[in-house]
This record gives structure tokens, C-alpha cells and sequence, in this order.
């Protein structure tokens, strides 16, 4: 691993140019998606709070005062530095699909799913709209609803949300445990419970979803990640299918105060998943360098 480092490192000025690149063309390196398994380099930014807005100046700052490095490889670029760069533009792209007086709809979550399943049984809008008794509009609307989603989903991610909702990959299993969650929903909507959640902080949840097998979620913000988790327990979504790490800041010197702020972010989310989210036997794992875990220990 060291000797690969090192080669990008000398080599990493050769041949270079600057050049517009699109963010959806831009994926992670083979190297750095190995480090993300051991280490979230996001949560390097829990120390700070950082409000971006809704404007796009900051953006553009950003990527002038850290480029984005990447090479070339096939149709697209893949990154080895400015990470945190690109994931913060992502988070604005994410950002702007939500504008500040977004209103979250009354959706009729079965009457889209019903659409959706036809459409990817491959029945066209029209024949779609007749059945189902809706205008051809609002099956127009779905359609672009989904383009969206799929544009907004995996952004931190090599993958991409394919179209309706993934429909063509998911089996009978994942069809069946689907519109239970549905039914679900539409039993849940009108409770005062559901209505004190704040469903506008979803996309940014959306947008941070990783493609993984056990379905991964990285996320810096508390806000969405508890809104998520409280509507996992509205939807009586059990302890066993929950999984939830908090990944220690990876920093060379730490002090004693620094470490003593880091757990009390960590008392946080478990105090909060198991008090307030009413996921009393989920239990946050911990994970951190072998440098610090001692030095954890004989802190707390």
C-alpha cells in the first residue's frame, strides 16, 4: 500500500492540466475506497459546525482553494485528492434540490409505487394511466421525480441508482419487504409522531447513501441521520436490521481535551438513538485508530 502512496506521490505532477469536469464524472480511486473501509474521512469534519447556505459562491471557493486532482481512467476521472472538496459540492448539489421554503407533499406513497411497477414492467404512461385511473401528467411527474432521485443517490459512491427506484434488480423478497413498508407508512403518516418529523432533511440522506451490499449511509449530519432513524422505528424497522457507526476523527496528535469532546459527540448519538429515537437495545459502535484506543480507555 505504501509503495503504491508513494508512486502517486511522485508522479502525481506529471503530465497534468486544469479542465471543467462534471461532478457525476468524478468517482473514487481503488486505493482511497480501500482507506474508507477502515476510516470515514468525513468524520474529520464532526469538530466544526459549517453552514454552507444555498449559494453556489462557496462552492466555487472552495474548489479554487483545493482543487480537485484525478486522472483519467476510461470515460471517467477517478480522484486522489480533494476529497473533501468534492464531497462538500456534492452536499451543495444535494442542498439545492431542496430549496429553503420546500414544502414536503402529501404524497400517496402506494398510488407511486403502483405507477412505478408498471412502468418497470415496461407498460407504457399511457397504458399506465388509464389503468390506475390518473392523469398522464402526474405519471409524467413520477417519471421525473425518479431521474432526481436517481441523480441525487449516490453521490459519494462509484454506483448509480438505477431507473424507477431500481425496479429491474429488485427480486420478490425485496418487492414483498417494499410494500410492507409501504403499508407501513400510509398507517403511520397521520400520527402526531410522524408529523413532528422533519422530512426535508431526507434528500441529504439520499444523496449519501453508498453503494454497498449492506446498503451503507455516511453522513456528517445529526439532524438527517436521526430524522431517518426515527422513521425507521415508526415504521417498526427491528433492532437486528440497524447497524450504526460512529468513526473516530483519524488525526496524528490529539490532545486529552480534543479526545474529551470527541466522546461526549459519541455520548450524543447514543444517548440519542436510545432515549430519543426509542432504539433502547441499539448499541453505536465505536470505531477508532489502534494509536488512540488506549489512550480512550484510560480517559472515559
Amino acid at each position: 500500500m505504501f509503495e503504491i502512496i508513494e508512486r502517486f506521490h511522485d508522479q502525481l505532477l506529471d503530465n497534468y492540466e486544469f479542465t471543467s469536469v462534471c461532478v457525476e464524472e468524478i468517482f473514487y480511486d481503488d486505493i482511497l475506497k480501500e482507506l474508507f473501509e477502515e476510516a470515514n474521512p468525513i468524520s474529520g469534519l464532526r469538530g466544526c459546525n459549517v453552514e454552507n447556505g444555498d449559494t453556489s459562491n462557496l462552492f466555487n471557493l472552495a474548489a479554487l482553494q483545493s482543487p480537485i486532482i484525478c486522472y483519467r481512467y476510461r470515460n471517467h476521472f477517478r480522484v486522489v485528492a480533494g476529497v473533501f472538496t468534492l464531497n462538500m459540492i456534492r452536499k451543495g448539489i444535494a442542498q439545492r434540490h431542496v430549496h429553503s421554503d420546500y414544502k414536503v407533499p402529501d404524497v400517496d406513497i402506494s398510488l407511486l409505487w403502483r405507477v412505478i411497477r408498471r412502468l418497470g414492467e415496461g407498460i407504457k404512461i399511457e397504458e399506465v394511466s388509464e389503468g390506475l385511473n390518473v392523469r398522464q401528467s402526474v405519471v409524467e411527474k413520477i417519471l421525473a421525480m425518479d431521474k432526481e432521485c436517481s441523480t441525487l443517490a449516490y453521490q459519494q459512491s462509484k454506483y448509480s441508482l438505477q431507473p424507477l427506484l431500481n425496479y429491474q434488480k429488485l427480486n420478490r423478497g425485496n418487492i414483498d419487504t417494499l410494500q410492507k413498508l409501504i403499508i407501513r407508512f400510509e398507517q403511520v403518516k397521520e400520527t402526531d409522531e410522524f408529523k413532528k418529523l422533519d422530512l426535508a432533511h431526507i434528500p441529504t440522506i439520499v444523496s449519501a447513501f453508498v453503494g454497498a451490499k449492506d446498503g451503507l449511509i455516511r453522513t456528517c449530519h445529526p439532524q438527517a441521520a436521526l430524522t431517518l432513524i426515527r422513521l425507521f422505528k415508526l415504521l417498526k424497522i427491528p433492532t437486528d436490521n440497524i447497524k450504526v457507526k460512529w468513526y473516530f476523527p483519524c488525526e496524528q496528535n490529539i490532545f486529552s481535551d480534543t479526545l474529551l469532546s470527541y466522546l461526549e459527540h459519541f455520548n450524543f448519538w447514543q444517548e440519542s438513538i436510545t432515549k430519543h429515537c426509542g432504539y433502547r437495545g441499539l448499541k453505536v459502535e465505536f470505531i477508532a485508530p489502534h494509536m488512540v484506543r488506549g489512550l480512550i480507555f484510560i480517559v472515559r
